[in-house]
């Protein structure tokens, strides 16, 4: 039987072992640590919950816009369409940030983020 001259094969069984994320390495050469990782996902789940809500808001308003009918309403359709519109570029704006935050720690986008 061969001695194992290999330290990092040779692991006793009391150490308390670390489950290391698969891409530590990446993160180790951009300087960014798990951490700063806790924190990016915890801003990320921020927006996303903030992009929930004004999905959200944007499908109440486009069915209060489609119940709204007759024609004495025009102002409150033009009100809604405007609400709808400022929803809708409130939705696009969380969503280059968070982009751009994944990008700002060197992910190419928020799903290759999310499968690490």
């Amino acid at each position: 039987m061969a001695a194992c001259n290999d330290v990092a094969a040779v692991v006793p069984v009391h150490e308390k072992q670390e489950v290391v994320p698969i891409h530590y390495n990446e993160l180790k050469d951009n300087n960014y640590s798990i951490p700063n990782m806790r924190k990016l996902m915890e801003k990320l789940q921020k927006q996303s919950q903030a992009m929930k809500s004004a999905q959200q808001e944007i499908s109440s308003l486009k069915k209060q816009l489609s119940e709204t009918t007759g024609f004495f309403k025009g102002k409150v359709r033009k009100s809604l369409e405007d609400k709808i519109e400022q929803a809708e570029k409130q939705e696009k704006r969380i969503h280059t940030d968070m982009e751009q935050t994944v990008k700002s720690a060197g992910y190419p986008d928020v799903q290759s983020f999310a499968k690490t």
